[in-house]
């Protein structure tokens, strides 16, 4: 009996979102045995899209300067890029990757913060990256 290949990519799609949680532990449990291939892949990707990834970086600094205020002094700037310094001093100290995080997400979709310094924290990257454009509180 031939395999309705449609129909079973269908199946799994429609699983894949009843059991979002345990098939998201799935994909970070293959990721992180597959190290290699993910960055491979990553690196692929990112050489074949570099437009797409040079646009994002555009709108995401455009954002930041929409939400920086008109009352954010050079000092005020000299402590935010500091954070930059310590995130990336703090992924060469421990060998795993530190980003810089708005509290309040600049994009959120209840409430937009501010790019400015009491904004602003320093965590991992895997939980920068789990936070997506939500507040924690």
């Amino acid at each position: 009996m031939p395999v309705d290949k449609d129909n079973e990519r269908k199946t799994k799609a429609l699983w894949n979102a009843a059991n979002a949680e345990k098939h998201r532990g799935w994909i970070k449990a293959w990721e992180s045995k597959n190290k290699d291939k993910v960055n491979a892949a990553q690196r692929k990707w990112y050489l074949a899209n570099k437009d797409k990834v040079k646009a994002k970086v555009r709108a995401r600094q455009a954002s930041q300067l929409q939400r920086t205020p008109c009352w954010v002094t050079p000092i005020h700037k000299e402590r935010m890029e500091n954070q930059y310094k310590l995130a990336t001093l703090l992924s060469k100290v421990t060998g795993s990757p530190w980003e810089v995080d708005h509290i309040y997400p600049l994009q959120g979709k209840t409430i937009s913060g501010l790019h400015v310094p009491s904004n602003l924290q320093v965590i991992p990257r895997s939980t920068n990256r789990s936070k997506y454009n939500r507040v924690e509180l």
